[in-house]
């Protein structure tokens, strides 16, 4: 349909009726007239497209207005043909007999006849009728008939259905649909066969009873007297009923190799068959045939002993069957088996009641795709042949073969004709046809649902075809049309789901239709939309736009954005819509261009190669208010005449404007008037600077300008000061003494508006300070400063500074001041120290405080000589303020405790300087005369030590001299060596770590501790220079008068240089020692060479050597040397002669320790001996041996002032030296005490006229200290 308007170009006063027609009304129609109202000068009506039904092309019919006195007016309209080129075919009997039955058939066509079309003719059955392989219809005519003819087949198949379809390319099929009634009576012959091979027994009579019950039809099979049955005439029968009775005795008991090949090629042509005995499995069949064919996985024959059958829940033949089991008097006996169901059988019936036994059945059952079967080896003549019972040999036999028939097969089926022009609907609205229609009638309707896989590419007319019984063979047709979805996507290919029928007739149900496979034309163009939303957008605002495409999303698209106008709105150049979408946004963007110029129209456009384009236009809202702005040519100009030109700018344009220019200081700066003329956008102004001649500093000047309609603006100028701002200082009191103060004044000139931080300085600090900066306070010209005298406890006379005043922008101010000095020439004095020891010194210091340009002798005096002395005088000399001198502590061998000494610096004219000093006594009663430590815990003499410990003897007393348990607890210590500065170095009997460090070790090194920094340190790394842990235990440490470091090893050791054994001492000659030892060894001290044994007992484990070589030393066990002898516990002593290779000397014949006489019967791991000839003077320093008888006489070297024994030579112990009187000693005097008699002199240092030597022949008894 369409709209047609006829118009009038006359008065239009009166209406005007006009008459309608049309060139061709097969094509097109309207109405026959048609009115033009007074008043209006045209009238709209409608023309109508006719459908035709015929497939004639597009039409175009001329439809044309009259009237009398009008010229007519006309015009065109086409006619679009929808009609689709389809043929029909019409049969003219439903039926006809396959007894030479005949009918007619009508092919018609929907097009033009101008040419002849000849159609194929498609038979869905070819043995029931024949028809010619086309029929053409000639050139005028629109149909042509052609004959069908029934074709007698004589065989019985019941009735059928015979499709015929007629078809051309270009063209829906048509189809129709015949029934050939078959004249053939059915088959004689019935479906089951009972074989009866029981050996010539009669118990057939139960089979065929149980048959004769149900009605069925079967024929019967005597081996006895027909023989063995093969495939062949076995499978002419659906189910095979086989019995082979009990007698297992018989020569053809069982089934026969030949039974089991007939009845294997009857179940491989898919039979069904009962076969029951008990005789099969104890005569045995092939293990094919019992798991291929019995589906049998395994059996135990002969169980007897049945009662009942069980039938198993949920199976097809004995759900809820309990069958009573009794043999007839004529079958022998029971010799049933027990079944186990292979996989893919099931149990049918249990043996007398459900249990768990591997073989619980008596009969199992198949019903396979392949073949059926079910097996029962257990008599079924001891089922209860009476109608009474429900559960009978009749009812089994009944349920047995129903499951055994072969299922039934459908026949019926749907033909679906292909779609009209080739498939293609197109988006214009192009539709396509196909029918559907069954092949035999059916018993109930046939359903099949019709719906289109894609909705949006083509839709169906109808959502179901229904078939009946009547209309079975009438073509239903499905119209599908195509829908246009605006997007460029190409032919998209669809389809028509037909769904499975939904029937109850079992020769349709499950039936599924092939779907029909459709293409959607497509009839766009690739195009872009753009959407700009509201399509308005602000200056300085931004507006979001979409643009879209109708194409295929698979890949992005790169679009150009072009806006008309830049400069009032923007866009970017490019957007992408990405891949998987339709649209992108992107943004436009009002441009604040600061300008009245009200709102502009901006035309947005977007494009893309192969695309048609799109444009919008958007309003760019103009937000800009009227303004002015202000520029000033100069920052700054002088007060002494400057000027400066001001330009004033609007952003807009159009009639003058007067504009109001203000001067926020009249007194520094004057403007001008200024109109902006009609048309002009700016103009200027004069600032004019104005002098004064105060000096105010630079002055701002804020510049304003206004106009009515318009936000004004300001800026601003300085205007400079040419006056010279500056600073004075006052000081009324010039003279002012060390230690006082006096205030001086600080003014400044220029206005008193703000405060103003000065700073101040003076030209010697020294002498007189200010402060660093003073603040004059707003409002104030002036403020008050304090000038202090340092006191600089110095003799320098009067000194004058100079005090300055500055601050930024000013000139700066000065004033003097005389610093009158009140000091007196002083001497001051500084010990270093608070304390020091009497066998030590300390530096002091001597200063004064006057000039330096002489030299000045100090007088220098101790209130106690005898503890601390210093030099007689010091000088400090020429260009110095001060000179050093040292306080030594002197050792007075007495036991004073701490002694405080002053000590005093005098010169004449000077005031006296002192300091004090507090001296360490260094005597003790006692001196320890050996260290040792043992390898075993023990005490001695009321003293507890552990075996990691080191014991210290005075002569007198023992005592722990160094507790290891906090750093070695659990380890033996086996040498050690007392260094001079009280560290001591340490090995032990095997590997550790010290507690609390990470300092590991094994028993070849040595390891130091500091007593002082109570720290430990690796001092000889045994592993490094060739020694092994365990075997070359490092076992004593000693050291050469030479300073070397001698050891011994537990066993035989081979290092750098030299092999030794354990009764050996080796020396080490270093290159470096740590963590990196480095150094060769010699032998120090050979064993075997002075009479020590090899045996292990004469192991030397302990070693001391004093400077004078001579070496005192232990053993592991008992030790017999020329000259004494002794036990592991006792220490002896060697002098050397010769040393090395080729050790020479002799062992004192007493023992130096006896260890026996205080209680020890253990080994002494290490031992250290003080040694006697490098000790001091004072008390006791040496002692001598401790298991000797006392000398014949004794040598004592003595001062005479004080009486201080000073050196004891020759073998006493203390206890005897501390047991002489002072009865007993006679001193001759001298005339003074010798100078050189003094810490660390020896004997044989000082001459006989220095000292008095006594020798005592007797022994003394009672000198006391």
């Amino acid at each position: 349909m369409s709209a047609a308007t006829v118009t009038r170009n006359t008065d239009l006063s009166s209406a005007l009726q006009v008459e309608i027609g049309t060139s061709d009304a097969t094509a097109a129609t309207g109405p026959l007239v048609v009115t033009i109202e007074a008043g209006q000068s045209s009238v709209t009506f409608d023309v109508t497209g006719v459908d035709d039904s015929i497939v004639d092309g597009d039409q175009t019919a001329v439809i044309t207005a009259s009237l009398a006195d009008y010229q007519a007016g006309s015009d065109s309209v086409v006619v679009v043909d929808d009609d689709i080129a389809a043929i029909t075919l019409v049969i003219a009997e439903d039926s006809i007999s396959e007894a030479g039955g005949v009918s007619v058939a009508t092919v018609s066509r929907n097009t033009l006849a101008t040419s002849p079309l000849t159609i194929a003719l498609a038979n869905s059955d070819t043995s029931e009728i024949t028809i010619p392989e086309n029929v053409t219809i000639p050139v005028g005519a629109s149909n042509a008939t052609f004959t069908i003819n029934a074709v007698d087949d004589s065989d019985y198949d019941g009735n059928q259905n015979v499709v015929i379809t007629a078809s051309v390319g270009g063209y829906v099929s048509g189809v129709d649909s015949l029934q050939v009634i078959d004249d053939d009576p059915p088959p004689p012959n019935p479906e089951i066969l009972f074989v009866d091979d029981d050996q010539g027994a009669a118990y057939e009579r139960f089979y065929t009873a149980a048959l004769d019950a149900n009605s069925l039809q079967y024929d019967s099979w005597q081996v006895s007297s027909q023989g063995l049955p093969g495939t062949a005439e076995l499978s002419d029968y659906d189910v095979v009923v086989w019995n082979t009775g009990f007698n297992y005795s018989a020569t053809d008991a069982g089934v026969s190799a030949a039974e089991q090949t007939a009845l294997a090629g009857y179940l491989d042509g898919g039979g069904g068959l009962f076969l029951v005995g008990q005789d099969i499995l104890y005569n045995g069949v092939s293990a094919s045939f019992q798991s291929d064919y019995l589906k049998l996985a395994s059996f135990t024959s002969d169980v007897r002993n049945l009662s009942q059958y069980v039938g198993v829940s949920g199976s097809s033949i004995s759900d809820g069957m309990n069958l009573t089991f009794s043999l007839p008097s004529d079958f022998s006996a029971d010799w049933s088996d027990s079944l186990a169901p292979a996989v893919g059988a099931e149990g049918v019936f249990y043996r007398n009641s459900v249990n768990s036994a591997a073989q619980p059945f008596n009969t199992i059952g198949y019903g396979g795709e392949d073949f059926r079967v079910v097996f029962m080896a257990a008599p079924f003549e001891g089922i209860s042949s009476s109608a009474g019972d429900p559960n009978n040999q009749a009812f089994v036999m009944d349920r047995v073969i129903e499951f055994l028939m072969p299922p039934i097969t459908a026949t019926g089926d749907v033909v679906v004709s292909a779609p009209s022009s080739s498939g293609v609907t197109t988006e214009a609205g192009g539709a396509v046809d196909f029918t559907v229609v069954l092949t035999e009638a059916p018993v109930s309707d046939v359903s099949f649902s019709v719906e289109s896989s894609d909705t949006s590419e083509g839709t169906v007319d109808l959502s179901q075809l229904t078939f009946t019984s009547s209309n079975w063979n009438e073509a239903q047709t499905v119209t599908v049309t195509g829908v246009d979805d605006s997007v460029v996507d190409g032919s998209v290919d669809y389809s028509v789901v037909l769904g499975v029928a939904v029937t109850s007739d079992s020769n349709y149900s499950g039936l599924d239709p092939a779907d029909v496979s459709l293409s959607n034309a497509d009839d766009d163009i690739a195009t872009l939309s753009l959407d700009l939303g509201a399509a308005s957008v602000s200056e300085g605002s931004t507006l979001v736009g979409v643009v879209s495409r109708n194409t295929d999303t698979g890949s992005p698209l790169t679009v150009n954005l072009v806006s008309g106008d830049p400069n009032e709105a923007s866009v970017s150049g490019t957007v992408t819509i990405a891949s998987g979408s339709t649209s992108a946004q992107f943004v436009i963007t009002g441009v604040e261009d600061s300008f009245v110029d009200g709102d502009q129209q901006v035309l947005i456009s977007v494009d893309s190669s192969g695309y048609t384009g799109a444009s919008g236009a958007v309003t760019v809202v103009d937000t800009t208010t009227p303004a002015l702005s202000l520029s000033l040519a100069d920052a700054a100009i002088s007060e002494s005449g400057g000027v400066t030109t001001g330009t004033v700018t609007r952003n807009s344009s159009g009639d003058a404007v007067e504009l109001t220019i203000v001067s926020s200081d009249v007194t520094e700066a004057k403007v001008n008037t200024l109109t902006i003329a009609a048309g002009q956008t700016s103009g200027t102004f004069t600032v004019t600077a104005q002098g004064d001649d105060l000096v105010d500093g630079d002055q701002a000047v804020t510049i304003s300008v206004d106009a009515t309609g318009y936000l004004g603006d300001s800026g601003s100028v300085t205007v400079t000061d040419d006056e010279v701002a500056s600073l004075t200082i006052s000081i009324p009191s010039s003279d002012i003494d060390e230690g006082s103060s006096t205030t001086g004044t600080i003014t400044r000139n220029t206005g008193t508006s703000g405060a103003l931080v000065v700073n101040l300085a003076s030209s010697d600090a020294g002498e007189a300070a200010v402060s660093s900066s003073v603040t004059i306070p707003d409002g104030q010209s002036s403020v008050a400063f304090t000038i202090s005298g340092v006191a600089d406890d110095f003799v320098d006379g009067s000194q004058t500074a100079t005090i300055t005043a500055a601050a930024t922008g000013f000139e700066s101010g000065t004033g003097s001041v005389t610093v009158l000095d009140v000091d007196s020439p002083t001497l001051t004095l500084e010990i270093a120290a608070t304390e020091v020891a009497e066998d030590g010194s300390v530096t002091a210091t001597v200063a004064r405080n006057t000039g330096a340009g002489s030299d000045l002798t100090v007088t220098l005096a101790s209130n106690d000589s005898g503890e601390a002395a210093v030099p007689q005088e010091v000088v400090i000399p020429s260009g110095a303020l001060s000179a050093s001198f040292n306080v030594a502590g002197q050792i007075d061998g007495e036991v004073d405790g701490t002694q405080t000494v002053i000590v005093t610096a005098s010169v004449d004219g000077y005031v006296d300087g002192s300091d004090s000093i507090d001296v360490t006594d260094i005597d003790s009663e006692v001196n320890d005369l050996f260290y040792f430590s043992r390898k075993n815990n023990g005490s001695v003499a009321g003293v507890l030590f552990q075996n990691e410990d080191i014991v210290a003897y005075n002569g007198s007393e023992f005592r722990v001299f160094f507790d290891g348990t906090p750093w070695a607890s659990g380890l033996t210590l086996d040498a050690f060596y007392i260094q001079d500065d009280g560290g001591i170095l340490m090995s032990y009997t095997g590997a550790g770590t010290i507690t609390g460090t990470s300092l590991s070790f094994d028993d070849s090194d040595i390891v130091r501790f500091s007593p002082v920094t109570q720290t430990w340190s690796l001092y000889f790394d045994g592993s490094d220079v060739g020694f092994s842990s365990n075997g070359e235990d490092v076992d004593s440490i000693a050291f050469a008068p030479d300073g070397r470091l001698v050891v011994s090893t537990s066993g035989s050791s081979s290092v750098n240089g030299v092999s030794s054994r354990d009764e050996d001492m080796i020396v080490f000659n270093q290159t470096s020692l740590g963590a990196n030892t480095a150094g060769s060894f010699e032998m120090y001290f050979d064993g075997s060479d002075v009479g020590l044994s090899t045996s292990s007992s004469e192991d030397v484990d302990a070693v001391s050597i004093t400077s004078d070589g001579t070496i005192y030393m232990s053993t592991t066990g008992n030790f017999s040397v020329v000259g004494t002898s002794g036990r592991d516990e006792d220490a002896f002593v060697f002098d050397p002669i010769s040393l090395g290779a080729g050790t020479s000397g002799t062992f004192r014949p007493e023992l130096y320790f006896d260890g026996s006489a205080y209680g020890f019967g253990n080994d002494i791991g290490g031992l250290h001996v003080v040694d006697l000839s490098t000790m001091g003077s004072g008390a006791a320093a040496a002692v001598p041996g401790l298991g000797g008888a006392a000398p014949d006489g004794l040598m004592v070297i003595m001062a005479i002032e004080p009486v201080v024994p000073m050196e004891i030579l020759g073998p006493m112990t203390f206890a005897q030296w501390q047991s002489f009187g002072n009865s007993d000693l006679v001193l001759a005097p001298i005339s003074e005490a010798p100078e050189i008699v003094g810490q660390n002199n020896k004997a044989d240092e000082m001459s006989e006229d220095e000292l008095h030597v006594m020798c005592l022949d007797q022994a003394l008894s009672g000198w006391g200290i």
